[in-house]
């Protein structure tokens, strides 16, 4: 591991995108209204999603065996 991979957090440290993320997206402060509402807009439209599916998650043909 050399003093890069130091510096990340554990969570990016095995994939390149998540590497490519850290080092490029995150953490950085953001002060262009545009930028700022598209983080809005694609938080808003994720939260939406992982709605739903905990909302429907019984009704998944894929479940959980014994």
């Amino acid at each position: 591991m050399n003093q890069e991979d130091n510096r990340r957090c554990g969570w990016c440290k095995s994939d390149p995108v998540y590497i490519k993320y850290h080092d490029e997206e995150w953490g950085k402060e953001v002060t262009e209204d545009h930028k700022m509402f598209e983080f809005l807009v694609l938080e808003s439209v994720h939260l939406q999603a992982v709605g739903y599916v905990n909302d429907h998650l019984d009704e998944c043909p894929l479940k959980y065996r014994d």
